[in-house]
């Protein structure tokens, strides 16, 4: 086994293990959006949210879940600047990041 081989071999079984983990944290997100929706959006409610985001959208795309990291890293684009102006988001930034938290929940890995 050459050193690329064996280094495949080690970057698709912690892919792997990425995706186990991947489930939680878009379903943590989805929660998260739940709880700063019942919030009303208020700037503390939404930056766990981007912190969330944010983690995934860099990790998924390393780990090679390219859709599911655009879609983290446009909702907290959308968000970030919410949280800076500690504002809400408009209603069409709000229904925005409620269509990428919805593409994000049909991402979920399938076991």
């Amino acid at each position: 086994m050459t050193a690329d081989d064996e280094f495949a071999a080690v970057m698709e079984a912690l892919r792997a293990e990425y995706r186990a983990d991947l489930a939680q944290q878009i379903q943590a997100a989805v929660a998260l959006w739940a709880q700063a929706t019942a919030a009303g959006m208020s700037p503390g409610s939404l930056s766990e949210l981007v912190r969330s985001l944010h983690k995934m959208a860099g990790a998924a795309g390393t780990f090679g879940f390219d859709r599911v990291s655009e879609l983290a890293a446009d909702a907290e684009a959308r968000l970030v600047a919410c949280c800076e102006r500690e504002t809400a988001p408009a209603p069409d930034q709000r229904a925005a990041v409620d269509a990428l938290i919805g593409e994000l929940r049909a991402e979920l890995p399938q076991a």
